[in-house]
């Protein structure tokens, strides 16, 4: 799955194919039109999802997780789940969605 990684110190955007994240997950994402991306801050990475504005009179477009410690898959699931939480909240949930 293609995501990008900004780099320390100087935010470098790069677009690198990750391989540990579920498949199910990475259907989500693409079925839904939500590009990842990710950043380290010291020991963990923060994982952003771009939902594309949930609602629009709302500034809310990014949903994000920190991965404490967890694998890739893990946190990917964990931002699949907040992605479910936000876009069901807006009201903009599809068929596909439970």
């Amino acid at each position: 799955m293609k995501v990008t990684l900004y780099k320390l110190p100087d935010g470098i955007r790069e677009e690198i194919d990750i391989k540990n994240v579920l498949p199910e997950d990475e259907e989500y994402f693409t079925r839904n039109g939500i590009h990842i991306s990710m950043e380290s801050i010291g020991q963990e990475f923060v994982v952003y999802a771009d939902i594309g504005g949930a609602d629009p009179e709302s500034e809310m477009d990014e949903v994000l997780v920190l991965s404490k410690g967890r694998s890739c898959e893990e946190t990917l699931a964990e931002l699949v789940d907040q992605c479910r939480l936000v876009i069901e909240g807006s009201g903009e949930s599809d068929d596909t969605l439970n």
